[in-house]
């Protein structure tokens, strides 16, 4: 590619030399040599387009317009050229049109270079718009760093003047666009569309809000106090029912607001918008708070006005629409100083204990985000029918080369079915002394094929010696006796799969319950969501109380969120025959693409209530997954 792209920029060099003494036909030579060279190879889109402007203009030059109008068809033809590029075709087309006296096309031609350099001289006004607040907010933090020194007021006066600058000029984009969507309406603008004008309305309305936001620090530090207030407060109107504002954005308006009434001594008024939205909305949860905003968008200038919102006392408990709180995001952008204040800022919420575990939760989440996001997320949109061998083997190593995630998480293991039939009862982890699970890099190396992978919801329903425990099955071995069941009518279902290849997981055999290695357990509960996202199938055991408890509706709840972002993921109920619960026969039923029932594992019931903690994280990691996949 190199020799094509220097063989091309030698002969347009020659060519361009020869059209700037009007040598026309030596010129058009040089460019017929180039579309000769590269008859058998594909040109970059630019310099194709450009090969075939430049036929065109020599042609014209020369009177052959049909030639030159050839020329422009083919590089209208071209796939990916940008607006820059049309703007030209349709011009030189307009031009040669023209001159072979086709009116109607060469206005329709002029009509679409006009529509679209004015879609293009828009775009640049619109980033305009955008570059004056951001040149305008620097000029401030400029000026508040070497406030004393003379030649510095300036900068204040520079940063007042571009924002309002910002603000004017969104406005005024705005009422244009207004403007187009109705000529477009009645007439099919050129390169415009209802999608790009809601597109730059959203942004323009939020580069406005901004901008006025920002006003306020350009006020207060001007002793503009009045100015400041009713910059903040308008920001707050503005951002108060928009349906599509920005979380973060709402929030910030509302930090500046607060920041502007603690600038006028208003100290009481101040904590409303700086603990918004709890000050207003006791209890709500899932909401951007200021002090989650400032810790999404790191940064020198947000670790004061964090600092100011904790000396307020902001509650940092709070999480937003992700399931992520102020320390989540202060860990994952690893802002060690916003950590540290954010620490210090609990101590006054939570016990010492409950700090330390929501910072040792802040890091697993950061780990849990990358596995998802970075790894899980690109393999699972890509929809491969090899998808699931990919996501296994992508963890498997991922565990094997960090051990930072493998003390955080726990392996993929399984039990094969062949094991699971014989041995006639629920396997627990103890069982391992018999190699009864294994890991998945194992299973591989026994498997024909990748292996299906059946992933069991279900409830523990027998009683332990300890009577504050419970056992995953009974004496008679229900449960058990019910997936067997329901893994004989899923092999008979789906006879392409061989019983050799087919492997179960579930919690009594798959997660240390015990904890017989200090951490594992709980290893192996951070990992449910990537396990279960590794499963082929999952099967609920249903039964009278099943969707009422809290262990059996967080795994609902996210093979739910993966199911639906591929279709590759079956889920099955085993609905029994006996109202009794003493035959465990049953039918294996398909599980509704659609769920009306409105799933909240964590106000549902626990056998032991200590696990609270750990369906509320989980929940929050489902969150999550919806957001990510």
């Amino acid at each position: 590619m190199a020799d094509i792209i220097a063989t091309f920029c030698r002969l347009m060099d020659k060519a361009n030399y020869y059209a700037s003494s009007a040598q026309w036909e030596l010129a058009e030579n040089c460019f017929r040599e180039i579309q000769k060279l590269y008859e058998d190879e594909r040109l970059p889109v630019s310099m194709e387009v450009d090969l075939y402007l430049n036929l065109a203009r020599v042609a014209g030059f020369q009177g052959k317009h049909q030639d030159a109008i050839e020329a422009l068809t083919k590089a209208a033809n071209v796939q990916g050229t940008n607006d820059k590029q049309k703007c030209q075709i349709y011009g030189e087309l307009g031009i040669n049109y023209n001159r072979t006296d086709r009116t109607l096309e060469a206005a329709d031609m002029f009509q679409r270079q006009f529509d679209l350099s004015t879609k293009m001289a828009f775009e640049m006004d619109a980033e305009t718009c955008r570059a004056a607040g951001n040149l305008g907010h620097t000029h401030l933090q400029l000026y508040m760093r070497h406030a004393k020194a003379a030649d510095q007021q300036n900068l204040l006066g520079s940063a007042m003047s571009l924002q309002a600058q910002r603000v004017e000029m969104a406005q005024t984009l705005m009422a244009k666009l207004q403007e187009w969507r109705n000529i477009h309406g009645s007439r099919n603008m050129h390169g415009f569309s209802q999608s790009w004008i809601n597109f730059w309305l959203g942004k323009l309305w939020l580069w406005g809000v901004i901008g006025i936001s920002r006003s306020v620090l350009t006020y207060i530090a001007a002793g503009q106090l009045k100015n400041a207030l009713a910059s903040g407060h308008q920001a707050v109107e503005m951002t108060k029912d928009a349906a599509g504002a920005d979380p973060t954005i709402r929030s910030l308006s509302r930090f500046m607001y607060g920041h502007a009434l603690l600038h006028s001594g208003d100290v009481a008024n101040a904590k409303i918008p700086f603990n918004y939205p709890h000050a207003s909305i006791p209890g709500i949860v899932g909401v951007c708070t200021p002090a989650i905003a400032l810790c999404r968008e790191s940064s020198a200038e947000h670790i004061l006005y964090l600092q100011e919102v904790i000396r307020h006392g902001v509650d940092l408990t709070a999480y937003d629409e992700q399931g992520y709180s102020a320390l989540d995001y202060a860990v994952f952008s690893n802002d060690l100083q916003a950590v540290d204040m954010i620490k210090e800022g609990l101590s006054s919420q939570l016990d010492v204990q409950s700090i330390a575990q929501a910072y040792k939760m802040a890091q697993i989440r950061r780990h849990f985000r990358e596995i998802f996001h970075s790894r899980f997320r690109p393999i699972i949109q890509n929809g491969q029918t090899k998808f699931m061998r990919d996501l296994r083997s992508e963890y498997a190593e991922l565990l094997s080369a960090q051990a930072e995630k493998r003390q955080r998480f726990d392996r993929l293991r399984a039990v094969r079915y062949a094991d699971f039939k014989n041995h006639a009862a629920l396997p627990h982890w103890s069982s391992n002394t018999n190699h009864l699970t294994m890991e998945y890099e194992q299973i591989r190396e026994t498997c024909t094929r990748e292996p299906l992978l059946v992933f069991f919801s279900y409830r523990w329903i027998g009683q332990s010696q300890d009577s504050d425990k419970r056992s995953p099955d009974n004496d008679r071995h229900y449960q058990y006796r019910r997936m067997v069941d329901a893994l004989e009518q899923l092999l008979m279902n789906h006879p392409e799969v061989d019983e050799q290849d087919l492997y179960i997981w579930l919690d009594s055999a798959c997660i240390d319950q015990e904890d017989q290695e200090p951490g594992r357990r709980e290893r192996g509960i951070n990992s449910l969501p990537i396990i279960i996202a590794q499963c082929d199938v999952m099967i609920s055991v249903v039964d009278a109380e099943y969707h009422e408890r809290a262990w059996c509706a967080v795994e609902t709840l996210m093979f739910k969120t993966l199911r639906e972002s591929s279709k590759s993921y079956l889920w099955y109920e085993h609905i029994t025959n006996d109202s009794n619960n003493i035959e465990p026969y049953g039918s294996l039923q398909h599980v509704p693409l659609k769920i009306e029932r409105n799933i909240r594992p964590g106000s549902m019931a626990l056998s032991v209530e200590s696990d609270r903690r750990y369906i509320n994280f989980l929940q929050r990691q489902t969150m999550l997954i919806g957001k990510v996949l």
